[in-house]
């Protein structure tokens, strides 16, 4: 039961932005459009990590009184965890910037790649929380000013 919490924990966990026009130039966005446009993808991203976990774990025959393979785990992770951060990575690059947080929104986006590169090459950690892989992009999401976003 232990890691059905820690998994359900991480998928609440959800989770940062800077993009650019067809021309290679940043859409820029005042700091309320952005902080509000940002969170609902973080909020979707979450809903839909949320989701598919559940529906993983109720589907599958895993006891979660006892601890996962090495090979489960990574499978989890994978194929249900990571996606949903991949796609929200993406939108919160496409989405722009808030006006003077151009560069702030960029190393949101490279914090949020980092951690996902991180964890694809290690996920030692990333399923009870105690990795630290999002630890970065959290403190530039609250830097930001963003709620849920900066909750990873």
């Amino acid at each position: 039961m232990a890691i059905f919490i820690c998994v359900v924990a991480l998928a609440a966990i959800a989770a940062g932005c800077g993009s650019s026009d067809d021309d290679g130039t940043t859409v820029i966005l005042t700091k309320t459009e952005y902080v509000k446009k940002a969170d609902a993808i973080c909020t979707k991203a979450s809903q839909k990590r949320t989701k598919a976990l559940q529906d993983y774990l109720e589907g599958s025959k895993i006891d979660l009184e006892k601890a996962l393979p090495k090979a489960k785990e990574e499978e989890i992770i994978n194929d249900v965890a990571l996606p949903p951060f991949q796609v929200e990575t993406e939108q919160l690059a496409a989405l722009g910037a808030p006006e003077g947080k151009e560069d702030q929104a960029e190393e949101l986006v490279e914090a949020l790649e980092g951690a996902i590169a991180s964890i694809e090459a290690n996920s030692d950690g990333f399923l009870d929380g105690s990795g630290g892989q999002f630890d970065e992009a959290a403190a530039v999401g609250e830097e930001l000013g963003l709620k849920v976003c900066g909750q990873f």
